[in-house]
């Protein structure tokens, strides 16, 4: 189902109007080259918690013919829980993650403006990122068709049918690893599409889908590559990922987020077994063999916890993958690639199995 259209013009990177209002946009900011870009509403009934159906969109060329590369981008600040709350209200209450002017990142409006500000389309919504749209605009010039899901659960991407959070701590079903899923499940099962009443006005090239994950987004690319009904896989990136999550379950500095944790993967003394869940043990055991695998980080990221001996394996796993790629930033910030065009154009570069544009002289 897609969303009501209305015409519109954009005349500037940031824009005054609410997106969640329209079907299809032209896709601008900063970055694109290309002037025939479109950002297509979709909506599916999978309820967030405060009841409004979940949201993805759509960006791509649709100049372009022929079948075109796939990619999944799933954004960052999947991350949230209400401390204290109450079965009348779930909502209600201090939350784990601070609010954004007059919502939080469990309502359907604040995992659009995430996306939204992921696209570059958007003023700034969390504070320790820097997303200029940079990665999708590197996409879209590649003649990429990428799938820009919300994520309104809080839950790092994680939560399914078979995965279920803490419903009696929290009075609400999280899904964002279903939710996730379902966007492969869309470009590879034609059924499933047309049970969702959905169609896309673009082909899926063959070889596999390229999934990315910012930030929080990386969590969910651990939760496909786990999911008992994985889809084909060209490549993998992550950029900035809380990879080992017993450095949050274990450290006193972590409370927070260690509540945050036993809520999302339900337990309350004894835990699952971390490891299982990171990038590094899934490259290791053979879950992304035949994708190419890419990696972006900065150990000053203010985000990131760095248990040296975990961390350092995560990189060594990426770098002796067979077809692997290390970025490393020096730089203060969460996310990297979605701020800096030289880097998502390294990135697209990489995932494409393309050779970089000449650079041209002044």
């Amino acid at each position: 189902m897609r969303i009501v259209s209305v015409s519109i013009i954009l005349s500037a990177c940031w824009t005054s109007y609410q997106p969640i209002e329209f079907e299809q946009v032209p896709f601008q900011n900063e970055h694109v080259l290309s002037e025939q870009g479109i950002v297509t509403t979709y909506e599916l009934n999978l309820q967030c918690p405060d009841g409004d159906n979940a949201r993805f969109y759509t960006v791509h060329d649709p100049s372009i013919e022929g079948p075109v590369p796939i990619a999944l981008v799933l954004h960052s600040s999947a991350f949230d829980y209400v401390h204290d709350p109450v079965s009348t209200s779930p909502l209600a209450g201090t939350h784990y993650a601070a609010r954004h002017e007059e919502t939080h990142r469990l309502e359907r409006d604040w995992g659009v403006m995430k996306v939204w500000e992921t696209l570059g389309m958007h003023p700034q919504v969390e504070t320790v990122e820097q997303n200029t749209g940079t990665l999708p605009a590197a996409l879209l010039d590649a003649g990429v068709a990428a799938f820009y899901p919300i994520n309104c659960w809080g839950d790092l991407w994680h939560n399914t049918e078979e995965y279920t959070n803490d419903l009696a701590s929290d009075f609400f079903p999280r899904w964002g690893g279903t939710f996730a899923s379902w966007m492969a499940r869309l470009v590879e099962d034609t059924d499933f599409a047309t049970l969702q009443n959905i169609s896309f006005d673009f082909e899926h090239q063959e070889g596999g889908i390229h999934l990315i994950g910012l930030g929080d987004g990386a969590r969910g690319v651990v939760s496909i590559l786990k999911a008992s009904q994985s889809p084909t896989l060209a490549s993998v990136f992550v950029d900035s990922p809380v990879d080992d999550l017993s450095l949050w379950a274990d450290e006193s500095t972590f409370e927070d987020e260690a509540d945050g944790l036993k809520r999302i993967f339900n337990y309350t003394t004894t835990p699952p077994d971390w490891n299982a869940w990171t990038l590094k043990a899934l490259i290791n055991q053979g879950f992304a063999d035949g994708a190419r695998v890419g990696m972006a980080f900065s150990k000053a990221d203010p985000r990131i916890p760095f248990p040296q001996e975990s961390f350092n394996n995560l990189i060594a796993s990426v770098n002796s993958h067979e077809e692997g790629l290390l970025i490393e930033s020096m730089g203060a910030a969460h996310v990297q690639t979605n701020s800096d065009l030289v880097l998502a154009n390294q990135v697209v570069d990489f995932l494409l199995d393309r050779e970089p544009a000449p650079i041209e002289e002044p």
